[in-house]
């Protein structure tokens, strides 16, 4: 917990049998865990509930969890560049009036070994649909909702997601991106409440 809560890695190598050596240890494999232990034990849920999660958020670095965004319908090629200069593992696709309509990650450039190389010129939105469809309905809080600890470390095991976007408004709505956090997040606010 300890060092994923660090945000040093996402995932690390652990020896779990003098016989068989080593295995790895994901962050979402300890949420799944510790979700486990909220489902099965009615006095952690009632602690984890109680843990208002946005209001933890905003003790958080504005600076590290600065929204990046790009249009859609700029290229893989562009996406890529925008990675890397700003040191993100993901981005915001928008369209033309900044509505939230995708999550672009380095998990989606998986795709790119199968795709051919000219793929790298298809938009944000056209790559997503060839390659990586789920990509295309982000996971999203409002703002200013009222989520607790319990139900975000639910939902980051049970749908195997890293990340979720913060919004102005419902989807119907303007739903612009305002922010951002993640499984990191979520395991420092843990870690800070029940193990340190």
């Amino acid at each position: 917990m300890k060092f994923f809560a660090s945000g040093l890695a996402h995932r690390c190598v652990v020896r779990f049998d003098e016989l068989h050596g080593y295995g790895i240890v994901s962050q979402v494999d300890l949420t799944a865990w510790l979700a486990s232990i909220i489902d099965e034990d009615v006095d952690i849920r009632k602690a984890f509930l109680n843990v208002p999660l946005l209001d933890e958020l905003k003790n958080r670095s504005s600076e590290t969890h600065e929204v990046v965004k790009a249009p859609w319908t700029a290229s893989v090629y562009e996406i890529l560049k925008l990675l890397l200069k700003e040191n993100v593992h993901a981005i915001a696709l928008v369209d033309e009036t900044d509505k939230l309509q995708a999550n672009f990650s380095a998990t989606d450039l998986m795709h790119i070994e199968a795709a051919s190389v000219h793929d790298i010129r298809l938009s944000g939105k056209d790559y997503l649909k060839k390659y990586s469809r789920g990509s295309l309905t982000p996971i999203s809080f409002l703002n200013n909702e009222t989520a607790n600890l319990a139900e975000t470390l639910m939902m980051f095991s049970g749908i195997g997601i890293h990340r979720i976007w913060l919004v102005d408004s419902p989807m119907y709505s303007t739903f612009t991106p305002t922010g951002v956090f993640t499984v990191t997040d979520v395991l420092q606010i843990t870690h800070k409440h029940f193990v340190s």
